[in-house]
């Protein structure tokens, strides 16, 4: 059904992002995203008969606009795609969470288990321009960790240095690289 309307946009020479009922349409100026909002919704809801949450609709800066994680800033060769803030938080919690010294379970289970979700999130995210730091702070999460579980007496330690691999950073023993 929204077929139609990618067929419409795209007629009109308009740059857009949709997936499923979440649609991003990129304009120059804030008078033409007031004709284009006026237009999509008029043809969405005219036309295809679906209702538009007025509440969800606005027009915002496309360096602002978020998209299933996804951001968007501009440099001089162009507009380029980056890990939204929020992805970012979330990302970091929950590696606090995975590394924390609360969690009382053997170190060959938590960067298993480390591994996993840093490999997803990386996978998920490989589009966008994401900074080399990132896999610097993953890694010293993980070395804090395996640092403290040795200091603690904790026998399930490792005995050498070991370090979650992210895809760039440092490249220790143990990390798969």
């Amino acid at each position: 059904m929204l077929d139609d309307f990618d067929q419409e946009f795209w007629a009109r020479g308009h740059r857009f992002v949709r997936y499923a009922d979440d649609i991003r349409v990129f304009v120059k100026s804030k008078r033409a995203a007031e004709r284009v909002l006026e237009q999509g919704t008029r043809l969405l809801e005219q036309r295809l008969k679906l209702r538009v949450n007025q509440a969800k609709s606005s027009i915002a800066p496309a360096t602002t606009a978020v998209l299933l994680g996804f951001g968007f800033f501009f440099t001089t060769s162009g507009v380029k795609i980056r890990v939204a803030p929020k992805a970012w938080q979330r990302a970091k919690a929950r590696i606090r969470s995975l590394t924390s010294r609360r969690w009382s379970v053997a170190m060959e289970y938590r960067i298993m288990r480390l591994n996993q979700y840093v490999r997803g999130w990386m996978g998920y995210f490989r589009l966008a321009d994401t900074p080399a730091s990132s896999g610097i702070w993953m890694s010293g999460s993980a070395v804090d960790c395996a640092k403290s579980a040795g200091r603690n007496g904790n026998a399930s330690a490792p005995r050498s240095r070991t370090c979650v691999h992210s895809g760039s950073g440092p490249t220790w023993p143990g990390n798969g690289a």
